[in-house]
């Protein structure tokens, strides 16, 4: 089992939107999400994902789905990227480790690019915003060419 036994609150969020608006447009959000940084750590990923990246047990049905959001460090992106890219390469590609990420909010969906590990990702799923604050982030890093991000920021 990869449980802890701490004294802390859970992550909360609270959320204010405008019922006014026609989708209900987020006016302010609140989040305390401590616990994510003190509880979930790169040892603690790698204690817990480890035995079903390489294990007969974890390797046995060869498909496997590794699902994060914005709330996790970059040093367990690193963490998490290692491992699954060590489990790509030991399995030659038999045991397939399919990675997904949300981008959570603006401020957090650039973590697995601060953390360069987007190559990991099978599919990502960030909302307009966060995809613009991807592609900002991007372009003022020089991560690839400006012409290519203005292009997906056109076509979305």
């Amino acid at each position: 089992s990869h449980t802890k036994d701490v004294e802390m609150a859970t992550a909360s969020y609270t959320a204010i939107h405008n019922h006014n608006s026609a989708g209900g447009d987020l006016v302010i959000g609140i989040a305390d999400m401590d616990i994510f940084h003190q509880c979930i750590t790169p040892s603690y990923l790698t204690n817990a994902l480890s035995p079903l990246l390489f294990s007969e047990a974890g390797q046995s049905n060869g498909k496997l789905t590794v699902v994060m959001d914005g709330n996790l460090s970059v040093q367990c992106f690193q963490t998490i990227a290692r491992l699954v890219e060590l489990s790509r390469a030991s399995t030659r590609g038999l045991n397939k480790v399919t990675c997904v990420f949300d981008g959570t909010s603006e401020a957090k969906c650039v973590i697995p690019l601060q953390a360069s590990m987007m190559h990991c990702f099978d599919i990502i799923k960030p909302n307009f915003k966060e995809l613009e604050k991807m592609v900002e982030y991007i372009q003022e890093n020089n991560l690839v060419s400006d012409d290519r991000c203005s292009y997906i920021v056109d076509e979305a």
